[in-house]
């Protein structure tokens, strides 16, 4: 596990150079805008896509095929790419919130349950993104996938031309559900769906025929 994590981390360092580069400038633009969460929270999707990126290199370069002679089951390589995945949503949700936090004590940027509501709008949407593009990836392979990741862009941008437009709206909105169903009910669903898509991927690649 710890090799093949290291394996793709060296890989997303070297091909997604730009990419990382690009969800920093959004970073700085959310802080820049603080009140409109969209470039904080399509960062994380592009994060996301990276590992869905990164398993169809697998299979394009024939990786997949040279582990079958490895004690490295299929299974195993399903939960390394939603772990991984799962890792740096965390990994960007902690230094947005860090950041977010260091910037209120001079006086700037948001408000502590505003960050957390964002926080959380960053991890939900990750886990939604995981599942959908590592999911679809596993399952269709590198060509048929781009067909759910084009769907996913779709509607990521839609949902964040709303938020740009209409960002205080959104804020309201989302403050004005029950306290409750968005520090649980939300979280839990995003996990049910993570913990859905990683199984599903889990037993549909282990029936896939590479070719």
């Amino acid at each position: 596990m710890k090799g093949l994590l290291y394996k793709d981390l060296c890989i997303m360092r070297q091909v997604y150079r730009t990419w990382l580069m690009i969800c920093l400038l959004f970073l700085i633009i959310s802080f820049l805008n603080p009140k409109n969460p969209y470039w904080a929270v399509y960062s994380v999707f592009m994060l996301s896509s990276m590992v869905s990126g990164l398993q169809s290199m697998d299979e394009t370069q024939k990786w997949t095929l040279y582990c079958e002679i490895l004690p490295i089951t299929r299974s195993l390589q399903v939960t390394e790419k939603f772990l991984l995945s799962l890792l740096v949503v965390l990994a960007y949700t902690l230094f947005y919130t860090v950041a977010q936090g260091i910037l209120s004590l001079f006086g700037f940027g948001l408000s502590f349950s505003e960050t957390c509501l964002i926080a959380g709008m960053i991890i939900v949407t990750g886990a939604v993104s995981i599942s959908v593009s590592l999911t679809t990836a596993f399952l269709f392979g590198p060509q048929k996938s781009q067909l759910g990741r084009m769907v996913l862009i779709a509607v990521t941008v839609g949902c964040g031309m709303l938020i740009i437009t209409q960002a205080s709206a959104v804020l309201s909105f989302l403050q004005s559900i029950p306290a409750v169903f968005l520090s649980l009910g939300i979280p839990l669903l995003s996990l049910l769906l993570f913990a859905a898509g990683w199984k599903i991927s889990c037993i549909g690649y282990e029936k896939r025929t590479f070719q």
